[in-house]
């Protein structure tokens, strides 16, 4: 297994931080689909995969953020659902 270092992880989340804001969505939580190879430029697929499991009920900038992750083996996917930033809830 591949050490990976807070960096990484940091990234991994900013990204979908980043993709959570410019979302335009009134609904409180909003689902995210990535693939690993998304990803490809910073860590390996198998250490993606061991990051985004530990990521659900995670706070990102002291709010919680993620609140599920569900991988689709036969799509080979990530359907994240995150919690809504742009609402003042």
């Amino acid at each position: 297994m591949n050490q990976v270092n807070e960096k990484v992880v940091s990234q991994i989340l900013s990204k979908i931080y980043r993709d959570t804001l410019v979302y335009q969505s009134q609904n409180y939580f909003i689902k995210h689909t990535y693939t690993a190879s998304q990803f490809a430029s910073i860590v390996d697929v198998a250490s993606f995969h061991n990051i985004i499991g530990f990521l659900p009920n995670t706070k990102y900038r002291g709010n919680q953020f993620i609140m599920s992750v569900v991988y689709d083996k036969s799509n080979k996917n990530y359907e994240i659902t995150v919690k809504n930033q742009n609402l003042n809830v």
